[in-house]
Order: C-alpha cells, then sequence, then structure tokens
C-alpha cells in the first residue's frame, strides 16, 4: 500500500509540473510598463517606466485601468502594511507614497537614478540606484526607514546597473544588474557577493516567491528562475524566439519580457510584454 501511495504522488506532482503553461491575461499599451507589482486586492499595477508618468492597474479579468496619473518616470513598486504604495520615479530621481486615497507625497529625493524597490515587514523601503541620465553607475542599494531617514546598504561585489531587488525569507537581499545578467546576494550583515550569473542577459525587474527568484530577460526572451536551495539558475519558460506563443513553459515564446510580479496568495506568476503591450500569466 505504501509503494501505491508514493507512486501515485509522484504523478501528482508530475502532472502537476507539466499541465503549466503561459497565457496572455490583458493588451496594454505597446512599449508601455517597467515595473509590475499585485496588489492587496490581487490586482496588478504596471509603471511606465522613465518616459511615461502613469501606472496601470489590470484586474484578475485582464480589464485594464488607469491607477494614477502625473508622475515623473514610474519604475519600482511596492506596498506596505498600511496600503500605502512607494514608487520609486527614475526620471524624477525621487520616491513618492501613495496613499489609498491617491494622495501623492514625496517620501525621498535627490537619488541617483532610483530604479527597483520592494516594502518589508517592518515597512522599511528598499530601492537600487541605476544611475540617473542612463548612466549605469548608480551600484547601490538604500534602505529607508518609514520616517524617511535611510542608509546604504551595499555597492560592492560587482553590484553597478543595479534594478531588480528582492527580499527572500530569510530577509536576504537579491539584486541584480541589468547589463551582464549578475545577481549578487546581500545577507542581513549587509555582507554582499555574486552568486549566478546569466550570460549575456540583461535583467529589468525580479520577483520572489518558494525559494525561487524568477528572472525575466528582455533581450534573451526567456525566463529564468534562480533555485536557492541549490544555488542554480534554472530555464523556466521560452524557447528564447522572437515570437508570442502561449502554451507549455518550454515551448512558449516572449517577444521581450521586461518584468515580472507574484500574486503569492494565488500562485500566479505575471509577465509583462514590453514591446507588445501584453500582460502574460502562469500558474505556479
Amino acid at each position: 500500500m505504501k509503494r501505491i501511495v508514493i507512486i501515485f504522488i509522484f504523478l501528482v506532482v508530475s502532472m502537476s509540473v507539466r499541465s503549466q503553461s503561459v497565457s496572455t491575461l490583458a493588451k496594454i499599451e505597446p512599449n508601455f510598463g517597467d515595473g509590475m507589482v499585485v496588489t492587496p486586492e490581487g490586482d496588478i499595477l504596471v509603471s511606465g517606466g522613465y518616459n511615461k508618468t502613469s501606472i496601470l492597474k489590470i484586474t484578475r479579468e485582464g480589464k485594464v485601468s488607469t491607477y494614477i496619473d502625473s508622475l515623473p518616470g514610474p519604475v519600482g513598486m511596492g506596498f506596505d502594511s498600511n496600503g500605502n504604495l512607494f514608487v520609486s520615479n527614475y526620471t524624477g530621481n525621487s520616491i513618492v507614497k501613495i496613499t489609498p486615497k491617491k494622495e501623492i507625497i514625496n517620501f525621498a529625493q535627490d537619488l541617483d537614478g532610483p530604479a527597483g524597490l520592494i516594502v518589508n515587514d517592518n515597512n522599511e523601503i528598499f530601492v537600487t540606484l541605476y544611475g540617473a541620465g542612463f548612466s549605469g553607475t548608480g551600484g547601490k542599494i538604500l534602505k529607508f526607514k518609514p520616517d524617511g531617514s535611510f542608509l546604504e546598504i551595499s555597492s560592492e561585489n560587482g553590484l553597478q546597473d543595479a534594478i531588480g531587488i528582492v527580499l527572500d525569507d530569510n530577509k536576504n537581499i537579491y539584486a541584480t544588474n541589468f547589463v551582464g545578467g549578475n545577481l549578487i546576494k546581500v545577507d542581513t550583515y549587509n555582507q554582499s557577493e555574486k552568486v549566478a550569473t546569466i550570460p549575456n542577459a540583461k535583467i529589468n525587474q525580479i520577483t520572489y516567491l518558494d525559494n525561487y527568484i524568477y528572472l525575466p530577460s528582455p533581450n534573451l526572451k526567456k525566463i529564468f528562475r534562480f533555485n536557492l536551495s541549490n544555488g542554480n539558475i534554472e530555464l523556466f519558460a521560452g524557447t528564447g524566439e522572437d515570437t508570442i506563443v502561449d502554451g507549455s513553459l518550454l515551448t512558449s515564446g516572449f517577444n521581450m519580457p521586461n518584468s515580472c510580479a507574484i500574486d503569492a496568495n494565488n500562485g500566479i506568476l505575471y509577465i509583462l510584454e514590453h514591446n507588445d503591450g501584453l500582460i502574460r500569466k502562469i500558474k505556479l
């Protein structure tokens, strides 16, 4: 009887993995979008990017609307425990707080090209600096307390044109360089090291769930993931061909997967196709 149960469990797990597929949820404006985040209600927000002023909202059913406008180049986003949305404005070199009532409050200014942004359980804000004016020389991670005071977390071990940033379950920080495909880990003692590289990859915004970091590469047209358990980079989805194809993970096609976000409550990975203005999804 025990042998039958083990075989059954193996078959269920195998069927679950094979059943994962890529689908298209919504169409937005082409060449729009840089960062993504899932709201507490389960909707998706997409920030316009350095040359845009708005953030879009996409419902779980695929309905698209404007969430907010009048921002100077919104990029990274994260919610605190009070429902406030923090946004890094690359062009404005600033961070703003957007309240649940859609009030825009200046939070930090005169930053060097802020890019990726996350908020931890203590409502502390972490932001990567890419470098203003497309210099790509920011190479820092800043940690802000809720009162606006901040300190520099890291600027070592290869961190240069930093954009993507996540926190794992043990409060370690992972950040990516946009060019070169390096993934940098910063532990709770602020010690940093390069833990992985995706050769020739450009990496923009990234996301994390259940011991995996998901890394879409817009130029390689694939979705990779980093397995924290064994330190390996794995191909997760995409053939690398320049095409939009829904379907099974390794036969799916991507054009320019620029960003991603996780709906942790429902186990869904959302991916932004920048060139074609598509929101793709994968049930994890």
